[in-house]
């Protein structure tokens, strides 16, 4: 089968947009399947500031714009549900309310200019120079 035409099928915005988030969705999971004995933070605040900060700023570097206002939270609850961590309706609720929290204490945050550059020039240096 030839597939080389495919490469230059363009994808609408909402295509673009569903396929990122479930990326997030994964990258995010897989990075947390690396802590270890992952099940005894289950529900800790901890776990849910850094679930915040990772979608925070994977949202913004690859362009996920034109959602509705408060998609954050679903993609954090679909990460919470891969990871099995949801088993019933107050877990949900405990999500939304810990997102709350730590969105009013400004503790939700993008990584900062220079921080995102030296991490690009680290993994660019650390591939030898290849794009």
């Amino acid at each position: 089968m030839d597939t080389d035409s495919l490469s230059f099928i363009d994808t609408t915005s909402t295509l673009h947009n569903f396929m990122t988030e479930g990326k997030i969705v994964c990258v995010i999971v897989e990075e947390l399947n690396k802590i270890p004995e992952l099940k005894n933070l289950k529900m800790s605040l901890d776990l849910l500031l850094h679930i915040a900060l990772m979608i925070e700023n994977l949202a913004a570097s690859n362009n996920l714009k034109g959602k509705p206002k408060g998609y954050k939270v679903d993609v954090c609850i679909k990460v919470f549900e891969k990871l099995g961590f949801i088993t019933n309706p107050d877990d949900k609720q405990f999500i939304i309310n810990g997102l709350n929290f730590l969105h009013s204490a400004g503790k939700i945050k993008r990584l900062g200019f220079f921080r995102r550059w030296t991490a690009k020039l680290y993994h660019f240096l650390l591939r030898g120079g290849k794009i």
